[in-house]
């Protein structure tokens, strides 16, 4: 059976006293960082369980609640009965993170938020609000793989500049269709086979009926993408209508990916990747 503590994580008895248990106090520091920079108490948890770190001898798994309960302890701040363990910013920040938010954004931050993913890990990225009104954005796989300093401004503005890059480079942005060789091919195949299977006396009827539903399916869907293929196209064009239309740009992309707090690459609707590195040199690679 587990046994309590009968003393706060952080400290011991030597000599009759309480004090300062330092590896204890080094990840009491650190799990107060760690929610400073965002990270839940689910996600510190883990982290804490991963490493080895243990909250006690015989309990090797962290849990959200041995994580709140750390990050709600006072006497970490120094009392007349314990030693200080940690420095007053560093609580004050991990508070402010606790602190309530709010779901207020603008319709454009809305419309934009569900296609915004890290170019590192490929999560989506989260959105934060405080009563402050100071926004912070996070990928909640890593903290590090976004800026603490992106903005609503800062993503807005990025996407205005996507918006008039897409736009003016529309002629030479490949609009891939289900017209390439191998679909063509295929098609002219079952063409084949059906003509084949007709011009034999003996025709074996449910397999030919098979093969034209078949055949007759492929055309449906090239019709349907080449016609996808040119709404996207035209989309596209009318990006340059406006300063910043995100309703158009939610009909046209399905994820923008950034990195720290560059946009690096936007997947269009019909899955076309367009890496954006080489954006400012005029070039346009596909993947």
């Amino acid at each position: 059976m587990a046994k309590n503590r009968h003393i706060p994580y952080g400290y011991k008895i030597a000599n009759g006293k309480t004090v300062v248990e330092g590896q204890e106090a080094e990840t009491i520091r650190k799990i107060y960082s760690q929610y400073a920079e965002g990270l839940s108490y689910k996600k510190i948890a883990e982290l804490l369980t991963e490493s080895g770190i243990r909250y006690m001898p015989d309990k090797p798994e962290w849990n959200k609640n041995m994580v709140a309960r750390i990050l709600k302890n006072q006497n970490y701040l120094g009392t007349a009965k314990y030693p200080a363990i940690l420095e007053k910013g560093l609580q004050k920040a991990a508070k402010q993170m606790a602190k309530p938010y709010t779901h207020t954004e603008s319709p454009d931050i809305k419309m934009l938020k569900p296609l915004l993913f890290c170019g590192v890990c490929g999560e989506q990225i989260k959105r934060r609000l405080k009563i402050s009104g100071e926004e912070r954005w996070y990928c909640p796989s890593d903290v590090k793989h976004i800026s603490v300093t992106l903005t609503d401004e800062a993503i807005l503005e990025e996407t205005e500049i996507l918006q008039g890059y897409l736009a003016e480079n529309e002629s030479t942005i490949r609009i891939r269709k289900n017209t390439d060789n191998q679909i063509d091919i295929g098609i002219i195949r079952m063409q084949n086979e059906i003509d084949h299977a007709l011009s034999r006396t003996e025709v074996n009827t449910a397999e030919l009926q098979k093969t034209i539903m078949e055949l007759a399916s492929r055309k449906y869907a090239f019709i349907q993408d080449a016609n996808e293929g040119e709404e996207l196209k035209e989309k596209i064009a009318q990006l340059s209508n406006s300063p910043l239309d995100c309703e158009l740009i939610r009909e046209t992309i399905t994820q923008i990916q950034l990195e720290h707090i560059n946009f690096t690459a936007v997947i269009l609707n019909n899955g076309q990747k367009i890496p954006l590195q080489d954006a400012e040199k005029g070039e346009i690679h596909l993947e």
